[in-house]
């Protein structure tokens, strides 16, 4: 067999646009929290504009019937550039039967698609995003059928994601159901880790795999113009958070120390997100009018407001066991805006971003806090020119061409190890 490789990406990637319409038609207009839609969506586009032989199979971002009003969705598709376009599968959208749907629809879908390329004389590789069980499943299964090979990208430990159910009964179910289900992570022919200690956690068997620890678009701050900018006050400092409102994440920590030890009239935080913290937060921001509590906002509103922000934040804790096998979403999308991040020292964020971030030392109330007024003393020129910097070194390094220039020579690699 001649060493083409021709590749089905499975995963949740859609456009902010694509996004919106999916929330106005089925959700009543209410935004939804989409970390993992915008990782795959960054990957996708990075793939179809450096490969032939690339093809896009999407889960559309529907929460189970009632969160959204639709039982049976017919599936669509949606331009990705060019000539190729992201499938959304059709969706039985049930609890328990939409998983029972989508393990058997990627059933016949991978095979349909691995026969095709081998009938070509081309190698068949499937990418699979997140740890999904139904689509891991499937590919488990037709791996066993034909010469498929499949490259698992593994953005956070399937257990972690159990911290953001506030239902202590759910949380439990996820956890039980994690720990009995059959590993079939294990089996895959490779991995894209973002972190090093995620390899030792889910590569048993020593399979290939590289690290990256996240991607973004450069061009992602681009539509939004400079007039549609709010300007505050001369004297006022921004300090923002976008993200989950979980305890677990550190949001508590940031909110008391603000509001406990600045005092300066100046200063304000906004906070973007939904979690379970948020009556409390709400509340705090009724006796602190320079705490504001914006919601859960679509991702346009969000980067713009970023881009206003004179300092981003992350309080993540970096003594939860989580984050060892974890890099935030949003550390690069905060690095791009050219605003300054101030942000914990997580063991997932590589020794490479020293030079570009601030640290948070201290990860007490009253040291978020000082760290917080530490930074916002700098000179205005000194905080412009570090944030700037930031961008400039991760629109090199870390931007969709970039990275997935890495996943393709990857995607080669293992083809060629089998072949």
């Amino acid at each position: 067999m001649v060493n083409k490789i021709s590749v089905l990406y499975i995963s949740s990637a859609t456009s902010p646009k694509d996004i919106k319409i999916f929330c106005d038609k089925y959700m009543d207009g209410m935004p939804l929290r989409t970390p993992q839609q915008t990782f795959d969506y960054s990957i996708a586009t990075g793939l179809n504009d450096s490969m032939e032989n690339i093809s896009f199979l999407s889960l559309p971002p529907l929460p189970s019937f009632p969160k959204s009003n639709i039982l049976y969705y017919k599936g669509s598709k949606s331009n990705i550039g060019g000539e190729n376009f992201i499938k959304f599968m059709p969706i039985l959208n049930l609890p328990i039967f939409k998983s029972i749907w989508i393990f058997l629809y990627c059933i016949f879908y991978i095979l349909l698609f691995s026969k095709k390329s081998l009938k070509k004389e081309i190698s068949p590789i499937l990418v699979l995003h997140w740890p999904f069980y139904p689509t891991m499943l499937a590919a488990f299964f037709v791996k066993k059928m034909t010469k498929l090979k499949v490259i698992q990208i593994v953005p956070d430990l399937p257990e972690d994601s159990s911290m953001y159910y506030k239902n202590k009964f759910k949380n439990f179910i996820f956890k039980f159901i994690n720990f009995v289900k059959f590993p079939v992570i294990h089996y895959m022919d490779g991995f894209i880790l973002l972190t090093d200690l995620m390899n030792k956690k889910v590569n048993k068997f020593n399979k290939p795999n590289i690290i990256m620890e996240g991607i973004v678009d450069k061009n992602v701050f681009d539509s939004i113009s400079s007039q549609s900018l709010e300007q505050g006050e001369k004297n006022e400092k921004i300090i923002m958070y976008a993200g989950a409102l979980n305890e677990k994440v550190g949001i508590l920590n940031l909110v008391n120390g603000f509001n406990k030890y600045i005092e300066d009239e100046d200063i304000y935080l906004w906070i973007f997100g939904s979690g379970d913290s948020v009556n409390y937060i709400k509340e705090i921001a009724t006796t602190n009018n320079r705490i504001i509590f914006k919601g859960s906002k679509f991702r346009e509103e969000v980067l713009k407001n970023e881009l206003m922000a004179d300092l981003l934040i992350n309080p993540r804790p970096s003594n939860e066991e989580y984050t060892k096998y974890s890099f935030p979403s949003k550390t690069l999308e905060y690095m791009l805006s050219g605003t300054p991040l101030l942000t914990t020292k997580l063991t997932g964020i590589p020794i490479e971003y020293d030079p570009y971030v601030f640290w948070i030392e201290d990860e007490s109330e009253k040291g978020i806090a000082e760290a917080i007024l530490r930074v916002l003393s700098l000179k205005a020129e000194n905080l412009n020119y570090h944030g700037q910097k930031s961008s400039e070194w991760v629109k090199k390094n870390k931007d969709t061409k970039s990275q997935t220039s890495k996943i393709i020579k990857f995607l080669k690699k293992v083809s060629s190890e089998v072949c």
